[in-house]
């Protein structure tokens, strides 16, 4: 789920103040309690990369699982700048939820199958079932199947699912 830190002044009495939620909306004035100030800047803070005492990088990210905090989910270590970068591009497309009608790739497309199925645990052969469906979403790919795989990688990699053993995965948090 997104997750920002808005930035407010109030209209009233000229408070500053911040507060971090998952969408930029209006807030209450705490000082003099003045309702609906819209913000006036907002941070996204959906996904951070931050390099490590250790000279690795890290890449924190709020899952669309996420409600009243950002409830991070963190990646470490990543050796190396470049794949941090990549790492937190996919990882910023699961953040923010698909509207309707439109996509954000296959990383959240293979993902929203995964949850489609309602189940911790489950298997390569039940996300295959979902080859038609991902075929007619992306017509010009003649190779689905190593895709999927490919994307269920990716999402071990940003720690929302495990390999239990060949064939077999596990959601996580």
């Amino acid at each position: 789920m997104a997750w920002l830190r808005n930035k407010y002044e109030c209209d009233k009495c000229g408070y500053g103040w911040e507060g971090e939620w998952s969408c930029a909306c209006d807030d209450d004035c705490p000082q003099c309690g003045a309702q609906q100030i819209a913000a006036v800047d907002s941070q996204d803070l959906s996904v951070i990369v931050e390099e490590t005492p250790d000279r690795n990088f890290s890449v924190s990210f709020s899952p669309a699982s996420a409600q009243h905090s950002p409830d991070y989910i963190r990646i470490y270590p990543i050796h190396d700048k470049d794949r941090a970068a990549m790492l937190a591009q996919k990882a910023h497309s699961l953040c923010n939820p698909t509207v309707r009608g439109q996509r954000n790739g296959w990383l959240a497309d293979v993902r929203d199958c995964v949850l489609d199925l309602e189940k911790s645990t489950f298997t390569l052969d039940e996300v295959y079932q979902y080859e038609r469906q991902l075929s007619s979403l992306y017509p010009d790919n003649r190779f689905v199947r190593e895709k999927i795989r490919q994307q269920l990688q990716m999402l071990r990699d940003l720690n929302l699912l495990s390999f239990v053993d060949s064939g077999r995965y596990c959601l996580l948090g």
